[in-house]
Order: structure tokens, then C-alpha cells, then sequence
């Protein structure tokens, strides 16, 4: 029990610590809520007074607040709801889409839902780049332009639209051609042995020749400390016998006499300086022990060196390298065709080429070469490789087709009349290509919501355009 009341004791200010941060959160987020409902943004006063809820399940103010802020919503999207009605009615078909769609993610009403795909469909038929398409498929594939967005692929039999062309594809005869070349390569091969001095042996004993030089500067260095011992030694020798004659002459003379005294300061310098010679003995024999170890250390690497020479060859055999030339062919295989595009009658063309390319040679044993003969792919597997190029060009030129025709659709929306024409141009654009609209239109389009609902929601276009994919 105890246990239990000191755990719980330790984890107290981390619980206080808590409790505050979300109390801090909860007033920001309910600060921000209030901010928006004055702004008469209730969409986003709604998501905040639902985000404070979750941290405050039990706050009645905070459920008090939501409430009156999804009274204001839900004001403003019967106003949405009856302009979603008259727009509709007065077969607006852009402007119905984008009001039906936020009444569906907002209210998850499923009759506006069902009026979006409605007018989805309606709107993508009307709109979108129909084509007529016909291509060899055994040279270009099976479902030629099934994966390009806006490009909607119809029949000879359907009725003849505004946005309706026909396009045929076809690729002129694969030509080919094969090109040799030859160049000289040139190599190094080995064309024999040679005896040499031995570089190893040759570095060896110029290290030998170097340490020899080294052990006779540390020898003369030695000898000459070893000479100054002895000179010093006998200098020393020398004090102590004027120093044994002083003593001497002191026993024999008066005490109080002036040569007593003069004798006692020859004696006191004369052990001053035996002190000092001692002194400098000891130092000079200090220097001569550091000098014989270095001698020392000279020697034994001077017999390792030596030692290795001795186990060294004199001479070496190298490698004796020559230049080799050989003639190398290089056989390069070109195809080439044109992809012919015609488009309600008008022809454009575009080349479309490979190339590959491979070498061979004739065998050389005195490098090691055997033979080698060009591999190449049969005309047939190249071919095919073209065709597969032809097709991502195809593509590429629907592609390229459809965004002409979405911007089209945009040149008009900026030449219409009115803007209601306008607006449903804007959409039909979205629908036309690549799914969505440029930042451009979708400011002029939010633009145009704001002047006629206000605030009340958020218009995110690109979103409520293709709804069905959220």
C-alpha cells in the first residue's frame, strides 16, 4: 500500500504538468473557435469547439458554444442549399457541383451526394477530350490512351460532339541500317623478363651506409665524454693531494698565528672546489651512460639491418612491358520510322529512331584475347523495341493533345459572357484534363463564392471538384 502511495506521489507532477498543458490547449483552441465565429467562419469555429470537446469531453460551455456554432453552419448551408436548388434548375452545372459537394462533406446529406455524381458524369461527358481513336495495335500495343486523365475514348458510332475529334495513328515502314567502323586499340603485354639490382636491396644498404655514419658520431661523442672523465679526474686528484698538503702544513703551524689562518682559507676553497669538480664528474658521467646506450641502440639496429641484407637478393627479375595493337570493329545498327498523327484530317509527323551498337575482333594470343563476333539483336526483337518507343510517343501526344484542348476550355472561360458561363468553363477545365484547376482558377472561383455566401464555409476547390476520390 505504501509502495502504491509513493508511486503515485513520484508521478504527481507529471499529471499536474498534464492537466495544465491541456487546460492551456483547450482555451487556445476555444479562443480560436470564438475568433471564428466572430469572423462568421462557423465552419471552423465548428472543427475547433469539436477539437476542445475532445480534450474536455464534460464541458458544458464548450457544448454549448459547438452548438450554437453548427446553428450558424447550418443556417448558412440552407442558404447553400436553396442556391444548389436554383442552380440546378437553371442548369448551372459547375456552380451545382461545387454546392452540392460541400453540402455532401458537410452535412453528409446523400441527396446532394447523388446530385454530384449526377452532375460529375454530366459535366465529364460534356467536357472531356473525346477521341475517335484508331491505331495498328499490332505494332502499338493494346489500350493506347486508357491511362491519360481527361481523354475519353469513343466510338465511330457516338454522336458527334463539340469535343469530339478523331486521331489514327500509323508508323511508316521500319528502316535499317547497319554501319561498320574500325579503330586501332592499343594494349601493353608482357614480352619478357629482365634481371635488375635489387631495389630492396639497394634501399637496404644505403640504411646500412647511414646507420654506419650515425654509430661513429655516437662513438667519437662517447670517446671524446670519456677522455674529459679522465681530465677531469685527474683534476680532481690533483685538489685532493694540495688539499692532503694544506692539512699537513696546518698541523705544523701555530694556532693563533696569521699562517694559521691564511692555511684554514686555503683549505675552505680547496674543498669548494673538489665539491664543484665532483659535481661536474657526476653530470659528465650521467652524459657518457645516455651516450653508451645510444651507441648501443646504433649497433643493434645497425646488425638488423645487417642481418636482413643477408637474407637479401642482390638482383631481381622484372616484367619487360610492349605496346600491342590490334584493329577493333565496331558494327552500329540504326533503326528508324515516323509516327504519323492525323488529327480530323491535318497530318503531323515525328521520327522516331534506336540505335545499338556492339565490337568484335579477331583473336590474339599474345595477349590473351580470344575472338570475339558482334552481338546484335535480330531486326525483328529490334523492331519491336521501336514500336514500344512509337507508343510512350503516342502518349506522350495525347497527352499533349488533351492539355491543348483543357486550356482551350480555359481561353474560352476568360471570353465568356457571363459569369455563370464563366464558372461552369472553370469546371468543365477541371474535368477536362489532369483532375483539378490551377491555383489561379481556384482563387477566381473561391472569389466568386465568398461574394455571393460569405465565410461561413471553406471552399477548397480542387477537393470538393473530385469529391469521389476522398
Amino acid at each position: 500500500m505504501l509502495y502504491r502511495i509513493l508511486k503515485i506521489l513520484k508521478s504527481l507532477p507529471f499529471i499536474l504538468l498534464f492537466l495544465v498543458l491541456s487546460g492551456c490547449a483547450h482555451q487556445n483552441l476555444m479562443d480560436d473557435a470564438t475568433d471564428y465565429l466572430v469572423q462568421g467562419r462557423y465552419e471552423l469555429a465548428v472543427e475547433r469547439y469539436r477539437e476542445a470537446l475532445r480534450l474536455e469531453p464534460n464541458n458544458k460551455e464548450t457544448q454549448r458554444q459547438l452548438n450554437q456554432a453548427r446553428q450558424q453552419l447550418q443556417t448558412w448551408l440552407g442558404k447553400v442549399k436553396q442556391a444548389a436548388l436554383q442552380a440546378q434548375n437553371e442548369r448551372q452545372q459547375g456552380k451545382a457541383l461545387i454546392l452540392n459537394a460541400k453540402l455532401a462533406s458537410l452535412n453528409h446529406d446523400q441527396a446532394a451526394l447523388q446530385n454530384y455524381n449526377e452532375l460529375y458524369q454530366n459535366i465529364k461527358q460534356k467536357y472531356q477530350y473525346q477521341v475517335v481513336l484508331s491505331y495498328p495495335e499490332s505494332l502499338l500495343g493494346e489500350s493506347l490512351g486508357y491511362e491519360i486523365a481527361g481523354l475519353q475514348l469513343v466510338d465511330q458510332k457516338s454522336a458527334r460532339a463539340n469535343n469530339r475529334v478523331n486521331i489514327q495513328f500509323s508508323l511508316s515502314k521500319p528502316k535499317t541500317r547497319i554501319r561498320e567502323t574500325e579503330q586501332i586499340i592499343t594494349t601493353q603485354y608482357v614480352s619478357g623478363m629482365e634481371t635488375i639490382a635489387n631495389p630492396d636491396y639497394l634501399h637496404l644498404q644505403d640504411d646500412i651506409s647511414k646507420q654506419r655514419y650515425t654509430l661513429d658520431d655516437y662513438h667519437n661523442k662517447l670517446t671524446h665524454l670519456q677522455k674529459d672523465q679522465k681530465t677531469l679526474q685527474y683534476h680532481l686528484t690533483a685538489m685532493e693531494k694540495d688539499l692532503q698538503i694544506a692539512e699537513l702544513r696546518l698541523s705544523r703551524v701555530p694556532v693563533n698565528s696569521q699562517r694559521y689562518a691564511d692555511l684554514q682559507m686555503q683549505i675552505q676553497h680547496l674543498n669548494d672546489d673538489i665539491a664543484g669538480q665532483k659535481n661536474i664528474l657526476f653530470k659528465n658521467e650521467k652524459k657518457i651512460k645516455k651516450a653508451e646506450k645510444r651507441y648501443y641502440r646504433a649497433d643493434q639496429r645497425l646488425s638488423k639491418l645487417l642481418d636482413e641484407l643477408s637474407y637479401l637478393p642482390p638482383t631481381a627479375e622484372q616484367e619487360v612491358y610492349r605496346d600491342y595493337q590490334y584493329p577493333q570493329q565496331t558494327l552500329k545498327q540504326t533503326i528508324t520510322s515516323q509516327l504519323i498523327m492525323n488529327i480530323d484530317g491535318k497530318t503531323v509527323q515525328w521520327p522516331i529512331s534506336l540505335e545499338e551498337s556492339d565490337q568484335s575482333h579477331a583473336a590474339h594470343p599474345r595477349i590473351g584475347l580470344s575472338r570475339k563476333k558482334p552481338n546484335l539483336q535480330s531486326r525483328r526483337h529490334f523492331e519491336l523495341k521501336l514500336y514500344q518507343q512509337a507508343r510512350k510517343v503516342a502518349d506522350a501526344k495525347l497527352a499533349r493533345q488533351v492539355a491543348i484542348y483543357k486550356q482551350q476550355i480555359l481561353n474560352s472561360a476568360s471570353q465568356a459572357d457571363s459569369h455563370n458561363e464563366r464558372f461552369d468553363l472553370w469546371i468543365g477545365s477541371a474535368l477536362a484534363g489532369a483532375q483539378g484547376v490551377n491555383q489561379d482558377v481556384a482563387r477566381k472561383i473561391q472569389q466568386s463564392l465568398l461574394l455571393e455566401f460569405g465565410q461561413g464555409g471553406e471552399w477548397r476547390i480542387n477537393k470538393l471538384i473530385n469529391l469521389h476520390q476522398y
